[in-house]
């Protein structure tokens, strides 16, 4: 019984040195062995005292132009971050965004649509909130407001009957 539990220990003290030695082998910010430092979830943590901006991407379907909807990064088949990214430039949000990168933006989001189920857009729009972080997570947010508001080009006869006959595949 004495062999069995030396064995066991014996075997939790490699297991524990094997981590730690994959944790410690470097000290280098970049290392990927450590399980949570380069993770996405904590890549845009923001501390207190600062700003920031929530965005959001809205449609007006053409036959209802009274009411918005809220599109989501399914509708667009992206994922968040890049979703995000697409609206931020199509609202003209980022730093470094020229007209022209606006509007191709803008473009995108609009052919990504096309395809999408549900009433057809004719408007889309980019609305924005800041808030200040506190101490316990967000205060004092704004009101929301239009950033970005165009039209939506609407689809085409032969982009939803697929290619012609004898078209190349």
């Amino acid at each position: 019984m004495r062999l069995a539990k030396l064995l066991v220990a014996a075997y939790c003290a490699a297991a524990l040195g094997l981590e730690a030695h994959a944790v410690f082998s470097t000290t280098k910010y970049n290392n990927w062995r450590w399980p949570f430092v380069n993770y996405p979830m904590y890549s845009q943590s923001h501390g207190v005292g600062e700003t920031i901006t929530i965005s959001r991407l809205r449609g007006t379907p053409c036959d209802a132009p009274a009411i918005s909807l809220e599109l989501a990064p399914g509708d667009l088949r992206m994922v968040n971050a890049a979703f995000e990214r697409l609206v931020q430039q199509a609202g003209g949000l980022r730093k470094v965004t020229t007209p022209t990168e606006v509007q191709q933006a803008q473009e995108a989001i609009a052919r990504k649509l096309q395809p999408r189920a549900g009433p057809s857009l004719c408007t889309l729009q980019v609305w924005t909130r800041s808030m200040k972080l506190g101490e316990s997570g967000g205060e004092q947010p704004d009101a929301w407001q239009l950033r970005a508001e165009w039209k939506a080009a609407p689809a085409r006869a032969a982009d939803s009957a697929g290619p012609g006959p004898g078209a190349a595949r």
